[in-house]
């Protein structure tokens, strides 16, 4: 499907735009967190206690937060405003392809980069949960790649570029629409970094958010969900995959 949109509303209208990406960017973050307590509590009642360096746990919260929250939520959206109009998703072309191979490579030198400038001016990037427990745990990063795959990747392409991107859409020109989406991309990934202050939190989130823009860039210009979805799922089994080999390493 493919949406149009001369991105000119009206000051109301962009403010709309920019609350309506907003709250749903909240709605999916809820639902995705009451879904992952519930299932929790309901393997605990069974008797099945989930330590923090057990694999499973950080797959249950990937199924509740991205699948259930993110997914769910984007889906309801859509089916209730009747708005499956501004998601652009079709079969892959050889342009795709092409596209897709460039997006990753495309990630992965901006990771290089800003990785390049942190170390010449000393910057830190701050240590999240999940590297951590990869260090001690290391099949816990290819345990967790196939759930990247199902549901991370689709979860958060769908909210971010799909709905959310697609919405700002109705109201801004793409460029706008890419950043404003990014933004929230990024905040929605403030949870990572809850106890981090502000400061040494920065670098993460400039990098997660220069990322975004190169998948909403992405996406505006191959008109394909499918394509954002393949390069983020390959973008974080790379990184999966590189944190095994350095856990793993002599």
């Amino acid at each position: 499907m493919s949406h149009d949109t001369s991105g000119t509303g009206s000051p109301i209208q962009r403010l709309r735009a920019v609350g309506t990406g907003l709250l749903l960017a909240i709605v999916a973050f809820l639902v995705g967190i009451v879904a992952s307590v519930l299932a929790l509590g309901l393997l605990q009642g069974v008797g099945v206690v989930l330590t923090q360096d057990d694999w499973r746990l950080y797959a249950l919260q990937t199924v509740g937060l991205q699948g259930v929250g993110f997914g769910l939520t984007s889906l309801l959206f859509l089916k209730l405003q009747d708005r499956f109009d501004i998601i652009n998703v079709r079969l892959p072309t050889r342009n795709d392809v092409k596209l897709a191979v460039f997006g990753v490579f495309g990630l992965l030198a901006v990771v290089l980069v800003l990785s390049a400038l942190y170390t010449q001016f000393d910057v830190q990037l701050p240590e999240t949960t999940l590297p951590g427990v990869i260090e001690r745990q290391p099949d816990t990063a290819l345990y967790l790649i196939p759930f990247t795959i199902l549901f991370v990747a689709p979860g958060e392409e769908l909210l971010a570029r799909g709905v959310i991107q697609g919405r700002l859409k109705d109201a801004y020109p793409p460029i706008a629409a890419i950043v404003l989406a990014s933004v929230v991309f990024t905040l929605g990934h403030v949870g990572n970094l809850v106890a981090t202050p502000l400061g040494r939190a920065l670098p993460y989130f400039a990098q997660l958010f220069v990322l975004s823009l190169v998948l909403g860039w992405l996406y505006e210009r191959s008109e394909n969900l499918l394509v954002v979805v393949f390069v983020h799922a390959v973008y974080n089994c790379i990184t999966f995959l590189s944190q095994y080999a350095a856990a793993t390493a002599p």
